[in-house]
C-alpha cells in the first residue's frame, strides 16, 4: 500500500474529525442560538445532532488511531448521506430560514469535500503500485508471539487452513502429494461455493508463498477477473510478523474498488482469527474464540 496515500488519508480524516467535532460542540454549547438561526427549530433536535456529531468525530479519530480502510469507506458513506439530506432541505423546502440555508449549504459543501478527499486517497491507498490498470492491493500485517520457524510450517500446510477458518468447511489439494508449485488448493466455504488456488511460488528459506486464484474457472464465486495473493513470515521482536496480501482486479470497471474497500472489513476480521488459530497450533496451545488477536497494521 502507498504510505503517502495512507498519510494523506489520515490528514483528510483529521480535518473531517475536527470540523465535525467543532460543529457538534457548537450545537451543544449554543443550542438556542443555532435553533433560532436555522428558523426556530426544536432545541432538542439541535442538541441531539450536536451529540451525534461529537460521537461521529470520536469515531473518526479512533479510525485514524487504528486505521481500517473499510471504516474509512463507511465514514465517507455517512458523509455522503449527510450531503444527500442537505441538498433537498436547502433547495426544495422552506424549513430553513435564509440564514439557515446558507449555514447548511456551507456545511454540506465542506462535508462533500471531506468525503471526496477520503474516497480519493482511499482508492490511492488500495491501488497496486505496478503499472497494471485496475489492479488493487490489500496487505495486512499481524503480529504473533510464535517464532517464524514455529508458525511457518502451519502456514505452508495449505490443505489444513480449513481447520483455522470458520468460513471454510474443506480444503483439498490436487496435483500432487507434496506442497510444491503447481498443486491446486480447492476451498469450499459454508455456503457451498468452491474455488481453486494454484501454488505458483513457495520458499521455505524466505518463508513465503504465492497463490493464483483460478478466476477463469466456471462458477468462480467472487466478482474479480484477477485475484492472487500470498503469505510472508518475518522475524520481529518477541515473535514474528505475518503478512497476508491480495492483488485484485474487480469485474466492475469504475466502482469495483469500493467493493475491495468493503472486502477489507471481513478480511481484517477473519484473517486475524485465522492467524491466531495458526499461532495456537504453532505453540502447541488450544485455539479458542476468546484467544487474543495479534496487532493489525497495513503493509
Amino acid at each position: 500500500m502507498s504510505r503517502s496515500a495512507l498519510q494523506a488519508l489520515r490528514a483528510a480524516l483529521a480535518a473531517n474529525g475536527l470540523f465535525s467535532g467543532a460543529s457538534g460542540v457548537a450545537a451543544i454549547v449554543a443550542t438556542a442560538s443555532i435553533a433560532q438561526l436555522l428558523g426556530n427549530w426544536p432545541e432538542w433536535l439541535i442538541l441531539s445532532v450536536g451529540i451525534g456529531l461529537v460521537g461521529f468525530a470520536t469515531a473518526i479519530f479512533l479510525t485514524i488511531w487504528r486505521l481500517r480502510l473499510g471504516a474509512v469507506f463507511l465514514i465517507s458513506v455517512l458523509d455522503i448521506l449527510w450531503v444527500a439530506g442537505t441538498v433537498p432541505l436547502v433547495l426544495f423546502t422552506d424549513l430553513l430560514s435564509p440564514e439557515g440555508k446558507t449555514l447548511m449549504a456551507a456545511i454540506g459543501v465542506a462535508v462533500a469535500l471531506f468525503a471526496a478527499l477520503q474516497l480519493y486517497f482511499l482508492r490511492r491507498a488500495l491501488l497496486n503500485t505496478t503499472s497494471r490498470p485496475g489492479l488493487y492491493r490489500h496487505c495486512m500485517r499481524v503480529s504473533v508471539t510464535a517464532a517464524p520457524d514455529q508458525i511457518w510450517p502451519v502456514i505452508r500446510d495449505l490443505g489444513g487452513i480449513y481447520r483455522h477458518s470458520s468460513s471454510l468447511v474443506s480444503t483439498d489439494i490436487l496435483g500432487g502429494d507434496t506442497i510444491e508449485p503447481g498443486i491446486v488448493r480447492v476451498c469450499q466455504n459454508q455456503q457451498g461455493a468452491r474455488w481453486g488456488e494454484q501454488l505458483v511460488e513457495m520458499s521455505d528459506k524466505e518463508r513465503s508463498l504465492y497463490l493464483e486464484f483460478q478466476t477463469q474457472e466456471p462458477n468462480f464465486p467472487f466478482p474479480f477477473s484477477v485475484m492472487n495473493g500470498g503469505w510472508n513470515v518475518r522475524p520481529a521482536p518477541g515473535g514474528a510478523m505475518v503478512d497476508i496480501w491480495w492483488n485484485i482486479t474487480p469485474q466492475m470497471k469504475y466502482f469495483g474498488w469500493m467493493l475491495v474497500a468493503l472486502m477489507t472489513v471481513a478480511l481484517n476480521r477473519d484473517m486475524r482469527r485465522v492467524v491466531a488459530s495458526m499461532e495456537a497450533q504453532a505453540l502447541g496451545e488450544t485455539a479458542s474464540p476468546g484467544r487474543s488477536l495479534g496487532a493489525l497494521s497495513y503493509c
